[in-house]
């Protein structure tokens, strides 16, 4: 990371991870000092794999992998088992009080990247396409015209699956022709995800909402995304119902 720009989230979600690697070695070190086990085998066999630990959730989350998240509940699990044995066992509760921001840290961290710029959900698992959560849509990325599908959709950003390669950087047009008005609105590749061959190309995008008719015209898809959403998830879960009964 040659640059830190706290305006872009990925940027923003790296410097967060920093800060809680350097709290929580601090409060492990300081809780070590209070016991007086810093120079105990112990100490630096825990320390060697916290180190590691960290060192690779920090590599998990500046290559976008899918380990993040196993990573984070098992920090999560491991700050909250910090607490409690700070604050009733070895009576350190300022000790308790870092792994106590370095797990406010950590949801902050999952929330950032949680987007769908960086970890956009696509429902692989569901092959019949009448219960599959995504909406098709037409792409318009210079003069070529393609058709696509949108997959996520939350906080200002989505995911657009689509055969063809386009960097990262550049801006095309999402078009959804399933509303009685048909809506377009400019969307900003962020990051690209290549699957296993025979799949989509995975972007994601943040769609512009600088003026307000750029505003309306995501709320409006957002709607549409959401009541098509709870529509599908319903129908499927109805059928269900009905093969179980019969």
């Amino acid at each position: 990371m040659k640059k830190i720009s706290l305006k872009d989230g990925y940027a923003k979600a790296l410097f967060i991870q920093g800060i809680q690697t350097l709290i929580v070695i601090g409060a492990f070190i300081g809780e070590s000092l209070g016991q007086k086990q810093t120079l105990s085998l112990i100490f630096v066999l825990q320390m060697v794999m916290l180190v590691f630990i960290l060192n690779f959730y920090f590599k998990a989350l500046k290559s976008l992998q899918g380990t993040f998240w196993n990573i984070s509940i098992i920090m999560t699990v491991f700050y909250i088992v910090s607490i409690v044995r700070t604050l009733l066992i070895t009576n350190h509760p300022y000790v308790a009080g870092f792994y106590g921001l370095s797990l406010f840290l950590l949801f902050v961290n999952c929330y950032i990247i949680s987007s769908p710029l960086y970890y956009p959900q696509v429902s692989w698992w569901e092959y019949d396409f009448r219960y599959r959560v995504d909406m098709p849509v037409t792409v318009l990325y210079k003069d070529e015209v393609i058709r696509a599908r949108l997959t996520d959709l939350r906080r200002g950003a989505g995911c657009v699956l689509l055969f063809r390669h386009i960097p990262v950087g550049d801006i095309f047009y999402v078009v959804s022709d399933s509303l009685e008005n048909s809506v377009k609105i400019s969307a900003l590749v962020k990051s690209k995800k290549e699957p296993i061959w025979g799949r989509a190309i995975v972007y994601g995008v943040k769609f512009n909402r600088g003026d307000k008719l750029d505003a309306q015209r995501l709320k409006l898809l957002s709607n549409h995304w959401r009541d098509m959403k709870k529509s599908r998830l319903k129908s499927k879960f109805s059928i269900g119902e009905e093969s179980a009964s019969t």
